[in-house]
Parts: structure tokens; C-alpha cells; sequence
């Protein structure tokens, strides 16, 4: 009978483990979510800003960086 409880107790401790787990991926996933809902607003606006950038043809709005001015 030594053996049917041990059994009993491993699959006590595996759902255990399984809750711990689903616990923490829940909770990760909640955190993402809360800075994906900060960040939104701010790539949102960043990228309307360089879309009417490019819409008014401003040198500037190159993303890639470097100096456009006079060469030589």
C-alpha cells in the first residue's frame, strides 16, 4: 500500500508544480499586457510623428540617422 500513497503524493506534488506554473505565466502575462497598454500610446505617437515628417518631406525624418547636410 507504501506504493499507491507515494503515487498519491508525487501526483500531489506534480499539480502542485502545474499550479505554481500557470500561476506565474498568468501573472507574466498580465505584466505584459500593463506595459504593452503604457508603451501603445508612446510608439503611437512616435510614429505619427515620423509619418507627418515624411508627409511634409522634412530631411530629418530618416530613421536610419547619419548627417543629409552638404557633402564636401
Amino acid at each position: 500500500m507504501a506504493k499507491a500513497s507515494q503515487l498519491n503524493e508525487d501526483s500531489r506534488k506534480e499539480l502542485r508544480q502545474r499550479d505554481a506554473i500557470q500561476t506565474a505565466e498568468s501573472r507574466l502575462n498580465s505584466e505584459k499586457e500593463e506595459r504593452e497598454k503604457k508603451l501603445r500610446p508612446v510608439v503611437s505617437s512616435c510614429l505619427h510623428g515620423l509619418i507627418r515628417m515624411k508627409a511634409k518631406g522634412s530631411k530629418s525624418s530618416h530613421i536610419h540617422g547619419g548627417y543629409t547636410g552638404m557633402h564636401g
